[in-house]
This record gives structure tokens, C-alpha cells and sequence, in this order.
């Protein structure tokens, strides 16, 4: 199973990174809450931004991150599922960025480091379900 995780490392780590990112959606239940921008609190396309929080989309992201996991750890040759996996992550992390640059312009602030960290891994799966995905 170690050379498995060395060998797909990549999708390995962006599993945990999705299925974190889940776990914390559920724990926190405020992330894109209204009360915590009070100058956005009357806005109506706020409201868009509460159901990025939503338990069910929290679940999803758990149930696509333990499969990528699985994949990577099991090292399933198929590359149709290692492309299900990566385009799943994919979507579901550019829906976030989405998210996250919406409230950051709701809100009149430059960029939010949230933002550019959540930028930076969706080139990244990009990057490797174009590059990776070729060999």
C-alpha cells in the first residue's frame, strides 16, 4: 500500500483535501453565514452563498474525497476511475472557488487568501487531469 500512496500521491492528497473540507463544512456551520458580514446581512444574492454549506453538498465532498483515496490506495488501473475521481474534485472545488470569490466581492475586498489557495488547487487538479492523464 506504501508504494501505491507514493505512486499516487497526488490523487492521494487531494482526497484528504476534499474529505477535509467536507468534515470542516459540517463543523462549522457558519463559514458563508450572513452575521458574520454584517454589511451583507439585507443582501439577497448572500443567500445563494448559505447553501455552499449545506449538509448534503458537506457529504459529497466526504464521499468524493474517501474515493479518491481508495483510488489512489488501491491503485486502480482503470483510468476511468482515477478521471472520475479527478474530474469529481475538479468540480465540486471549482463550485467552491465560486463560492469563495462571490463572498469576496459581496463583501468589496480584494481577493481572499481562501480564495487564492482554493485557485491554486484547482489548477492543480486541471493541471493533472489534462497533463496526467495523456500517459
Amino acid at each position: 500500500m506504501r508504494h501505491n500512496f507514493q505512486a499516487n500521491r497526488f490523487m492521494a492528497i487531494t482526497g484528504i483535501e476534499t474529505l477535509l473540507l467536507g468534515v470542516y463544512l459540517m463543523y462549522v456551520s457558519n463559514v458563508f453565514a450572513n452575521h458574520r458580514y454584517p454589511h451583507m446581512h439585507h443582501n439577497q444574492p448572500a443567500i445563494i452563498l448559505q447553501h455552499a454549506q449545506d449538509p448534503y453538498l458537506a457529504i459529497i465532498l466526504v464521499i468524493i474525497g474517501t474515493y479518491a483515496i481508495l483510488v489512489a490506495m488501491y491503485d486502480m488501473q482503470q483510468k476511468f476511475a482515477k478521471r472520475i475521481a479527478l474530474t469529481s474534485m475538479l468540480s465540486i472545488w471549482s463550485a467552491y472557488l465560486a463560492a469563495f470569490i462571490y463572498r469576496d466581492l459581496l463583501m468589496g475586498s480584494p481577493i481572499s487568501l481562501d480564495s487564492l489557495l482554493i485557485a491554486c488547487i484547482v489548477v492543480r487538479i486541471f493541471l493533472e487531469l489534462w497533463i496526467g492523464m495523456q500517459t
